[in-house]
């Protein structure tokens, strides 16, 4: 799996590269269409069913920035769920459910929270890429335009915002081109936590202001939304994935005919920032892959932590193993004027325990 990652890493630092070319250069529409073609079906190594082949086809930077994106969306959910049983880990399968290399949780509050992590990092990826290639039209090297309305006093509008339209856009069409549609509450539940992941990113956005004119007493300052870190919307994220709601098909019909998804246990339709799924979480103790689970044995685990850290709740019961390692440190620093430090290599033991 390491190798695997490895080389999809190199692939996809490639494709970006290319892309940036690709969206600069002057080349003719004909001539990137072949380029476009080249890079989806030589360089994308993995399983791509037709319909994602010709999305990739018809926007191929958007493609590889959406790669990229959902990479580190899925990162961050790894990071934040390392200590909890569910690490957001999956199987190396070949399986209908893969993503970009990562095969996706189904139906449960786990498949929720990943889903809206990985479009989060779609949307995110997309709109900061983009943003670095947008230029201001105005004259003004501050980038604000100063005959527009006033946001408050003494602000002004500014063209850096950051612009998730097209970032949104791209990640819904990533999500309802790639799932199968065998499952219309499955389907229904992934374009939803789809949208709470763009919820995640808008509600974390940041003001920046900074002075405008040549007085330099700052009366006047141009102001523009920008995106926070990515971690800051798995965070919260997270955060919405504790209070995810247990959905059912309701008898009332949406506006596009399909039946509405209502909280099982007050039958209210779930707010556009609530994380919803539609199957009960196994408690990922054993492996089975017909559940997403892999199991907690190998993990490590802390012998006296209480937390979901702790050997006792990681390995669910099964007992650990102690092992002792001697490994490489540094030691003996010293900081050298001016500016250097210099350490000693030692060796030191490290305790670790592992679930049986």
């Amino acid at each position: 799996m390491k190798h695997r990652n490895l080389a999809f890493n190199f692939f996809v630092q490639t494709w970006l590269a290319i892309t940036i070319a690709y969206n600069g250069a002057s080349f003719g529409d004909e001539y990137k269409k072949k380029i476009s073609s080249h890079l989806c079906k030589n360089e994308y190594k993995y399983k791509i069913t037709q319909p994602m082949l010709d999305l990739c086809k018809e926007q191929a930077y958007n493609f590889g920035y959406a790669i990229n994106g959902f990479n580190r969306g899925i990162t961050e959910c790894q990071s934040l769920f390392t200590n909890q049983r569910w690490n957001c880990s999956t199987f190396d399968v070949d399986s209908e459910f893969t993503l970009f290399n990562t095969v996706m949780s189904r139906g449960s509050k786990e498949a929720a929270v990943q889903m809206a992590m990985a479009s989060a990092g779609m949307i995110e990826g997309i709109t900061a890429s983009l943003r670095r290639k947008k230029k201001p039209t105005t004259k003004d090297e501050s980038g604000c335009n100063t005959q527009l309305a006033q946001q408050n006093p003494g602000e002004y509008y500014s063209e850096c915002d950051a612009d998730l339209t097209i970032g949104n856009r791209f990640a819904n069409l990533v999500i309802k081109t790639w799932q199968p549609q065998t499952n219309q509450e499955e389907v229904q539940m992934n374009e939803h936590n789809s949208y709470v992941g763009k919820m995640a990113v808008q509600l974390n956005m940041q003001k920046v202001c900074r002075c405008a004119g040549i007085s330099g007493n700052c009366v006047t300052k141009c102001c523009y939304q920008t995106l926070k870190p990515l971690k800051v919307s798995a965070q919260w994220l997270q955060a919405q994935y504790s209070k995810a709601q247990k959905v059912v098909r309701s008898q009332r019909v949406r506006r596009d005919g399909r039946y509405l998804l209502v909280n099982e246990k007050d039958g209210k339709e779930p707010a556009n920032t609530d994380l919803i799924y539609i199957l009960d979480s196994p408690d990922y103790c054993n492996h089975d892959i017909n559940k997403n689970s892999l199991g907690t044995t190998g993990r490590l685990c802390n012998n006296t932590s209480l937390d979901t850290n702790g050997c006792e709740y990681m390995c669910c019961g099964r007992g650990y193993v102690t092992e002792e390692l001697n490994v490489d440190d540094f030691c003996k620093c010293k900081f050298n004027w001016c500016c250097d430090v210099t350490c000693d290599r030692c060796k030191k033991t490290v305790t670790r325990h592992i679930c049986k």
